[in-house]
């Protein structure tokens, strides 16, 4: 069995209890400490149990432990970094846990700007860690202009050794201004997240000026991975890649997921370097700012985009080489498109749309085809127009683009279960009788053609929101995310 096949096993049995040790419900939102870690008891020198003695307390006992926040504002106050025992500074996680919330908008850890928020140590043996239905937000990390490199993640940082799952999880307005890592999420360890939130993490010096990686989340190291679904990574900025960077050899895999807004000197939402697997499926990547305005695909990683809409990326500043996707390896590149939408990016200095990419199973539409370089099939659609509708709450966790009419059962012949909404595939949304996939990451059907028509309440009707029960699914998704075959 696989470490991702154990990853996901540990995890159910961390939800089903089966290995938690004791259960911690603080009963106070003051940044305490525990008077006495591993007793047993969650108390500080006046008997309240603080959520930093209770993280003390599950960090001295064996076994994963839970911790249970009530609804509320949970501030760190206790200034300090560079201490690893959750003493003071931020949160530090050194065992087996689940740290349970009451939602992502009813429970908040708040860091004040003192330190980073919650801090995944490294461990020589797996560690797992399950974080649900909570915030963590107003972390910052700002040191000088030689920082040690360890020093990152100022909303959450997960060490190597370290397996973390996010479910109903924000990571959101924390600011890095340090030369390392990412503002939001710094991971080498491996990340799976559902209905995840990374929003608002920056490093607040103007676009060419600052000094953090990532925006969003940084994954970096050949044995880390990453796997988001049905979440959304948007308004982050940062230096080199406004969303995610991947270095290292990591790989990913992101599904039904919004990549929007981001912002960046280098790649406004991807950059995608030194080897690895990286796979979109049921992907939007919209509106993002950078050289390439969206992704940049470097040093060796394969990008497999599937069932996606990449649009209105653009320059950062005056002008920009490429406003989609930028593959630097020449040729055709390593960059593979099925049934996706690649259009309305840039302008481009080079090209507005893309550089080097090449075509499997068809099925895709290139706005501009201008040194585009794309090694196309018979039925993919070079220099039409997708009709995409605006960036908007069409159903589904994240918000979508409509496509438009020769983009609507004109897609690929195959095509996955579902859109990004997670509305089945296909479906007869040119009313032809005959039901096939869309090209891009929403599929039409009658309702969203009634709500179009100004019909009330198809809003609620075309795409229910995703469960938020956890199943054996992301196990595949892990899978993709380790590195393949190239």
């Amino acid at each position: 069995m696989d470490r991702t096949r154990h990853l996901m096993l540990a995890f159910a049995l961390m939800a089903g209890g089966s290995l938690q040790a004791a259960t911690f419900a603080p009963d106070a939102t003051g940044d305490s400490v525990d008077a006495l870690p591993g007793d047993g008891l969650c108390a500080d020198a006046d008997g309240h149990c603080s959520l930093r003695a209770a993280l003390q307390e599950a960090n001295a006992l064996a076994g994963a432990d839970t911790i249970m926040l009530g609804a509320s504002v949970y501030a760190l106050t206790r200034a300090g970094s560079n201490e690893d025992a959750s003493a003071s500074g931020d949160l530090d996680v050194d065992d087996d846990l689940v740290l349970q919330g009451a939602g992502a908008g009813a429970t908040i850890i708040d860091a004040g700007a003192l330190d980073r928020v919650l801090d995944v140590r490294p461990a020589a043996a797996t560690r797992h860690v399950r974080i649900e239905g909570l915030t963590l937000r107003n972390g910052a990390l700002a040191l000088g202009s030689q920082p040690p490199l360890d020093r990152q993640g100022a909303g959450l940082r997960i060490g190597a050794g370290v397996d973390v799952e996010l479910a109903h999880v924000d990571v959101r307005d924390n600011q890095l201004t340090t030369f390392a890592g990412a503002a939001g999420i710094d991971n080498t360890g491996c990340l799976v997240g559902h209905h995840v939130r990374v929003i608002g993490n920056t490093d607040p010096a103007p676009i060419g000026g600052g000094s953090a990686w990532a925006g969003g989340i940084a994954t970096d190291g050949a044995e880390s991975c990453l796997v988001l679904e049905d979440s959304e990574i948007s308004d982050n900025r940062a230096d080199i890649a406004g969303a995610l960077l991947l270095h290292g050899g990591a790989s990913a895999t992101l599904r039904r997921t919004l990549v929007a807004d981001n912002a960046a000197r280098v790649a406004g939402a991807m950059h995608l370097g030194q080897g690895g697997v990286v796979r979109l499926e049921n992907v939007t990547v919209s509106g993002n700012a950078g050289n390439p305005g969206a992704i940049l695909n470097d040093d060796g990683t394969r990008l497999v985009v599937v069932d996606s809409t990449i649009t209105g990326n653009h320059a950062s500043g005056s002008i920009t080489n490429v406003g989609g996707i930028q593959d630097v390896h020449g040729g055709f590149g390593r960059t593979e498109l099925t049934n996706t939408i690649l259009a309305g990016n840039g302008p481009g200095f080079i090209a507005d749309d893309c550089v080097a990419a090449r075509s499997v199973g068809g099925g895709n539409i290139i706005g501009n085809s201008a040194h585009c370089q794309f090694d196309a099939q018979a039925d993919d659609r070079l220099d039409v127009d997708a009709g995409l509708g605006a960036l908007a709450d069409n159903g589904g966790f994240t918000r979508t683009h409509l496509p438009g009419a020769n983009a609507i059962d004109r897609g690929a012949a195959v095509c996955s279960a579902s859109d990004q909404r997670g509305v089945a595939r296909p479906q007869d949304g040119d009313g032809d009788g005959i039901s096939a996939c869309d090209a891009g990451a929403v599929e039409v059907g009658d309702l969203d053609a009634i709500f179009t028509n100004g019909f009330d309440g198809a809003a609620s009707l075309r795409a229910p929101r995703m469960s938020s029960t956890l199943s054996a699914a992301p196990v595949g998704a892990a899978e993709q995310a380790r590195p393949q075959g190239t």
